[in-house]
């Protein structure tokens, strides 16, 4: 499993991205006019998280706590825009249910 373009492989099962191991992808990617690609993926280690990410960096993941509260799934709503701004659905310990912004970090994001 991974994420293609017609000539190449963006990220695949088995990649390594900030420390986690890719094991499934969950929905489909979402990409901006500036070619900046963002996905959910599960991951394994210590922990299996479900994360979202883009093909270098983890933008959130479960157990993250985002506005004083811990994230605890997506629900596959994925948006970017043209400067690399993401918003996504996410479900949090209580209850609650937010539209979270993560801008990710480093250059080459």
């Amino acid at each position: 499993m991974g994420i293609f373009t017609p000539s190449s492989v963006v990220v695949k099962t088995g990649d390594t991205i900030s420390g986690l191991t890719l094991t499934a992808f969950g929905g489909g990617p979402v990409i901006n006019n500036q070619g900046t690609i963002a996905f959910l993926g599960f991951t394994s280690g210590i922990f299996t998280a479900l994360g979202l990410f883009t093909p270098s960096s983890v933008v959130a993941k479960t157990g993250d706590t985002i506005s004083g509260l811990t994230l605890t799934g997506f629900d596959g709503f994925l948006v970017i825009n043209d400067p690399g701004t993401i918003a996504f659905r996410g479900f949090f310990a209580g209850g609650t249910t937010a539209i979270v912004q993560a801008t990710p970090a480093g250059p080459n994001y």
